[in-house]
C-alpha cells in the first residue's frame, strides 16, 4: 500500500510545488511557507496513527503510554530536521488536535512537544506559521507568547483576530479577520467595514487580513 501511494504523493506533491511557482511568476505573490519544511505535531500524529477516536481515548485511559509513545514520535518522525534554516518563507506547522483538548491534556499532551518543535526551527534561524486549526481559545493560543517576539505568524481559523490581538498584542503576527462567508457572498461594501473594523481595533502592526478559512474557490 505504501508502495502504491508513492506516485499519488508525488503527484500531489508536484501540483503543491507548482502553485507557489505560479504565484511568484505570474502574479507576483509571495509564499509566506517554505512547502519542504512542513512540521507535525507530535500529537498530531500520534491520534493519526491510532485514529483520532482511540488516540483521544488513549489521553484519559492509559496517560503514561501516550507520554512515551509521543516522546518516540517527537524523536523519530516530527523532529525538525537539521541544519541551518532562513526566516522566509516560513516552516509551516498546521495543528488539528489541539482544538479538541481539554487545558490539562493540552498543557500535558500538546504543547510541551509542540513547543520543542517550533524553539528548534527558531533556534536554527527559522520562523514558524502556526494554522490554528478550529478554535483553540484564549487560555490556548495565549501560550504564543512563550516564543521569541517576532518568530511566530499564527492563522486563525475558528479565533477571533481582535480578542486574539488583545491577548498576544505584537508579539506574533496574526492572520484573519474575515469570516470566509462574508468574502464569498458578502457585499464589497460589508467586507471593506470588516477590514475598517480589524484595522480599528487591531492596530495595522502585526496583522495580515486573511480569510478565516482561507480556501476559497476560482469563483
Amino acid at each position: 500500500a505504501i508502495l502504491r501511494s508513492i506516485p499519488k504523493m508525488l503527484a500531489f506533491k508536484g501540483k503543491n510545488d507548482g502553485a507557489p511557482k505560479y504565484l511568484r511568476k505570474n502574479v507576483g505573490v509571495p509564499v509566506l511557507v517554505n512547502s519542504n519544511d512542513l512540521m507535525e505535531a507530535a500529537l498530531d500524529r500520534y491520534v493519526g496513527w491510532r485514529s483520532f477516536a482511540e488516540g483521544m481515548i488513549d489521553l484519559r485511559r492509559r496517560p503514561e503510554q501516550v507520554d512515551a509513545a509521543l516522546e518516540a514520535t517527537y524523536e523519530h518522525i516530527t523532529k525538525p530536521a537539521p541544519g541551518k534554516r532562513v526566516s522566509f518563507p516560513m516552516a509551516f506547522a498546521p495543528v488539528v488536535s489541539a482544538t479538541y483538548l481539554g487545558q490539562r491534556a493540552y498543557d500535558r499532551f500538546f504543547w510541551p512537544w509542540f513547543k520543542k518543535m517550533c524553539d528548534e526551527i527558531i533556534q536554527s534561524g527559522g520562523n514558524v506559521m502556526i494554522a490554528l486549526e478550529g478554535t483553540w481559545g484564549k487560555s490556548k493560543y495565549e501560550y504564543l507568547n512563550d516564543f521569541p517576539k517576532g518568530t511566530i505568524m499564527a492563522f486563525l481559523e475558528g479565533d477571533g483576530i481582535i480578542e486574539a490581538k488583545r491577548v498576544i498584542g505584537d508579539n506574533c503576527v496574526l492572520c484573519g479577520g474575515l469570516d470566509d462567508t462574508l468574502v464569498r457572498s458578502g457585499t464589497s461594501e460589508e467586507n471593506i467595514a470588516a477590514v475598517k473594523t480589524v484595522i480599528d481595533r487591531c492596530g495595522t502592526k502585526g496583522i495580515m487580513i486573511s480569510s478565516s478559512k482561507c480556501l476559497l474557490s476560482p469563483n
